[in-house]
């Protein structure tokens, strides 16, 4: 329905918009922020003030930036999965316990 309304999924697009942002803000700060200060702008896309043409631009603009953003991230290239690992146990067994 979007796409025969919009000339694309707008919710995809918004979704797209929103984690490609997302991957910026953790490759230039390490942070991600979950609330949206583009919130806005996010509903905007989603109720098809973003073109196609726009969506696409900004992705292939957005790409390019994060692969530079990648060369000099100082985030660890793979996760540490002991600590992971460690913090699921501790979740898990805190629910449990909870319970």
């Amino acid at each position: 329905e979007l796409e025969k309304k919009f000339g694309l999924d707008t919710k995809h697009a918004s979704h797209l918009v929103r984690l490609l942002r997302m991957a910026r803000e953790m490759l230039s700060t390490g942070q991600v922020h979950v609330k949206r200060p583009d919130a806005e702008e996010l509903l905007a896309i989603r109720r098809g003030e973003w073109s196609y043409e726009q969506i696409v631009k900004f992705a292939e603009d957005e790409d390019e930036a994060l692969n530079e953003l990648v060369k000099n991230s100082t985030l660890p290239k793979v996760p540490d999965r002991e600590f992971f690992d460690n913090l699921v146990r501790e979740i898990v067994l805190e629910f449990n316990h909870a319970r």
